[in-house]
């Protein structure tokens, strides 16, 4: 079941001061709130959070482990955390901005065929790519067997 911490717990101040925080006793640690146990299928013992690289001013979140099988988590386990927290923030920067790109291209498509007059797109050689509905019904194309065709093959 996720659970989204609250502004005043582990993650928060780690996300904020873009510091890792490692607790190896998490009873002791005043950040600790017991109520989030119930959501845990086991008792925590012990948490490694480490924020995520800021985008734009802003951490995109922290990526916490918990519960280290052996020890504590040592300064290797922030090393390897780090290059994770580092691959996963640009992964969710990847994501949005292809969010926003496909957010953009739906919406000029919308517009595309919405346009009454004819639009028709030629690649360099001279072949069809695009035609708007206005462009299939002024000129009789067949959308899924006329693209790609040569201009002068279409216009003969």
């Amino acid at each position: 079941m996720p659970y989204r911490l609250e502004l005043d717990t582990m993650s928060s101040p780690a996300r904020a001061t873009l510091r890792i925080a490692s607790v190896s006793n998490l009873a002791d640690d005043p950040r600790y709130l017991p109520e989030v146990e119930k959501y845990f299928d086991s008792r925590t013992h012990s948490v490694l959070c480490i924020p995520l690289p800021k985008a734009n001013g802003l951490s995109p979140g922290v990526l916490a482990a918990i519960n280290k099988c052996y020890g504590i988590f040592t300064k290797e386990d922030e090393k390897v955390g780090k290059a994770i927290a580092n691959q996963a923030a640009a992964v969710l920067r990847e994501a949005k901005l292809f969010a926003s790109i496909r957010g953009l291209k739906n919406y000029y498509e919308r517009i595309f065929e919405s346009v009454g007059t004819g639009i028709l797109t030629f690649d360099l050689l001279g072949n069809l790519t695009t035609v708007n509905r206005a462009g299939v019904e002024l000129f009789g194309f067949r959308p899924l067997t006329d693209v790609s065709k040569g201009f002068r093959t279409l216009f003969e």
